[in-house]
């Protein structure tokens, strides 16, 4: 018999999340932890991709207007790596015009939601995810 514990654990994803917010990078990590998940945050392209070098994420949640490497490069640097290069990368931005979606495809980001996000978007987010790495 599977334990709630073992259930849980089954089904946690873990999380990178990236956004120069710090504050709204803790309050999702906060959420995504209350939910069951593991998450890991950066702030910036950098740190992201060198978390990713570590935590091996199902999900990044990645913000698009970072400083210095946009989340267009990091979102190509991931696809651009073979070891990671099967994470799903959500972007979670404030650039929510049709042409930031367009780009976010072509950068290889699997889904594009606008800021802020509401918790039953999130969960939805993260079973769509859960699904489709156990597919």
């Amino acid at each position: 018999m599977i334990t709630d514990a073992e259930m849980t654990t089954a089904n946690a994803l873990k999380v990178l999340i990236v956004d120069d917010n710090r504050a709204a990078a803790e309050v999702l990590a906060a959420a995504l932890d209350v939910l069951g998940h593991v998450p890991r945050v950066a702030f910036d392209g950098r740190a992201a991709l060198e978390a990713l070098a570590d935590f091996a994420a199902d999900l990044v949640i990645l913000d698009i207007g970072l400083p210095g490497m946009d989340g267009f490069e990091v979102a190509r640097a991931i696809r651009a790596n073979p070891a990671v290069s099967g994470v799903h990368i959500i972007a979670l931005s404030g650039w929510g015009r049709p042409e930031d979606r367009r780009l976010a495809a072509e950068a290889g980001f699997d889904r594009h939601f606008s800021k802020p996000i509401g918790l039953d978007e999130l969960e939805q987010m993260l079973d769509d995810t859960r699904g489709k790495l156990r597919a």
